[in-house]
């Protein structure tokens, strides 16, 4: 990849608008935070510019290698839902998840999504999303929620990126109130 870091800038995107104490005392007004769509748009052109690098990563060995297989991307999924379980802007979608089944459902779509062996076979993302009436605020929520549970399980910030944009290139199917038009 590109000396460019997604996980500092994803950081920094969520961070946005935090002004620090120092600011205020100074009278210093702090950047608006860049809108939900703003920060979807930022990650699409990242992907967008770094999909070459990407491409040639994954033939050298494919994500699911890299992720460490089944065991390794069943370890990253058990700790995103965990961390889904702590995140309060989910508290609406897992109160009452089966998480044993959630984590099995998205370890063996990741398999496949990633390179593995074997074909997903649930339900499409569309369906088991639908319900939820996902924005895009809380997709990138939960894009926060995969990188730092892959930084938990010590995965190196090229797969955490090239697993972002997997999860960007997907957003569409997942996010039915995009909070208005993309610019």
């Amino acid at each position: 990849m590109p000396a460019l870091s997604w996980s500092v800038l994803f950081l920094v995107m969520f961070s946005a608008g935090n002004s620090s104490a120092a600011d205020e005392e100074q009278g210093e007004k702090a950047a608006p935070a860049p809108s939900a769509n703003e920060q979807i748009v930022s990650l699409e052109g990242m992907c967008a510019q770094n999909a070459e690098a990407m491409a040639a990563a994954d033939s050298a060995k494919s994500l699911y290698e890299r992720l460490g297989g089944r065991e390794g991307i069943h370890k990253i999924v058990a700790e995103v839902v965990r961390l889904h379980g702590q995140n309060k802007d989910f508290d609406r979608f897992m109160d009452e998840v089966d998480t044993k089944h959630l984590i099995d459902g998205v370890t063996q779509f990741m398999v496949s999504a990633t390179g593995g062996p074997g074909d997903y076979e649930g339900p499409s993302l569309a369906e088991s999303h639908a319900h939820l009436k996902l924005t895009n605020a809380d997709f990138l929520s939960a894009g926060h929620d995969v990188m730092q549970g892959m930084k938990n399980m010590g995965c190196k910030e090229a797969e955490i990126n090239e697993l972002i944009c997997m999860f960007v290139s997907l957003r569409d199917q997942v996010v039915i109130d995009s909070d208005k038009e993309l610019d």
